[in-house]
């Protein structure tokens, strides 16, 4: 079976997950619905983890913002999260994207 190699120490990875987990948590607590998909992918030269909740979705103009530093949709949030998970992963040659759907995932 291919070997998948992730490029990052492994409590920054841990620490990237966790957020990715708790804001999916959040979300389908508030929303009282969905549920949590992880899976990964050899494409090519590179490998994905791909992150899936589906409780609220984002709206598209909001998209292009929740990786900015301050920018949050929760009420007690600070918006450093996914601008850190961003950091991180960028720093070990990869990237964070966002697909969604509004009111599905």
């Amino acid at each position: 079976s291919p070997t998948f190699k992730i490029k990052m120490q492994p409590e920054l990875l841990c620490l990237v997950l966790i957020n990715l987990l708790k804001n999916a948590a959040y979300f389908i607590h508030l929303t009282g619905k969905g549920e949590i998909f992880i899976s990964f992918e050899q494409a090519g030269d590179y490998n994905a983890l791909r992150f899936r909740d589906t409780a609220k979705g984002i709206a598209p103009e909001e998209i292009d913002k929740i990786f900015d530093e301050f920018f949050t949709q929760k009420a007690q949030g600070i918006g450093l999260g996914l601008a850190f998970c961003r950091m991180m992963i960028r720093q070990t040659g990869g990237d964070i994207v966002c697909h969604s759907k509004l009111g599905e995932y």
